[in-house]
């Protein structure tokens, strides 16, 4: 179905970011952000998520659990890199975006959801829900 989406970047990614250190900016807050890269912030680090199936089917799952959730906006979307980033309404005011790069080659989709903006609020453990959720729906990983 046609989407408003852009359907490529310019630069898409090669690797997800890890969560920002936690320092004094933020207050000793808890930072709200989870990534499968932030392996020495036990706190901020989700693992990623494997499969078995082609890296395209992976997508295409992916994308299809995305689309049949109103809360999720899908904002870009690069096939060739394999690459999904969402727009999340948390609420009125506050919304988070999560990062997927799906690495064909390891088998493995590696992900990043973070707020948006300079917010440091905690969404008590929402965004883990999330994705764990998404992940079920998708069925492969």
């Amino acid at each position: 179905p046609p989407t408003s989406i852009a359907e490529t970047t310019p630069l898409p990614p090669t690797s997800i970011a890890e969560c920002p250190k936690p320092s004094s900016n933020n207050s000793g807050r808890p930072i709200n952000c989870i990534s499968t890269a932030s392996i020495k912030q036990i706190d901020n680090y989700i693992p990623p998520w494997t499969f078995q199936c082609s890296p395209d089917e992976a997508l295409a799952r992916l994308e299809r659990a995305v689309r049949t959730d109103p809360i999720l906006t899908i904002t870009t979307l690069d096939r060739q890199a394999r690459y999904l980033k969402v727009e999340v309404a948390r609420n009125l005011y506050t919304k988070d975006e999560i990062e997927f790069l799906i690495r064909g080659e390891d088998g493995v989709v590696t992900f990043r959801a973070a707020g948006v903006g300079e917010q440091a609020v905690s969404d008590f453990g929402a965004s883990r829900k999330r994705l764990e959720s998404l992940r079920v729906k998708c069925g492969v990983f």
